[in-house]
């Protein structure tokens, strides 16, 4: 899911929510949704309610920061990935993709 309109209406930065969870069975509908933010110029990605993600969940979620940051795009992540999200970012070998950081 993504917002653009915070409560009173007023624009804000696109956010992705990631939702509970982002597996293969998620992947193509979740990929509908976001097509319009891969080119945003800032965008947040929301996954605090994140409990499980499989490894097309981690190939899209680097599509999608790979797609904003090609076109010098910011990705932030509100609130931090949680301990379960950074534990399967490390294990998938995508920490400097996903975090900017070094394996």
């Amino acid at each position: 899911m993504m917002e653009t309109i915070d409560s009173q209406g007023n624009e804000t930065m696109p956010v992705i929510k990631m939702g509970k969870r982002l597996t293969i069975h998620h992947v193509a509908s979740r990929h509908q949704e976001w097509t319009a933010q891969y080119h945003a110029k800032q965008l947040t990605i929301d996954a605090s309610e994140l409990t499980e993600i499989d490894s097309s969940g981690l190939q899209l979620l680097c599509y999608a920061v790979n797609c904003v940051q090609s076109n010098n795009g910011i990705i932030q992540w509100q609130p931090s990935p949680s301990e379960f999200l950074l534990q399967q970012i490390e294990l998938s070998g995508m920490k400097k993709i996903l975090l900017g950081e070094s394996k």
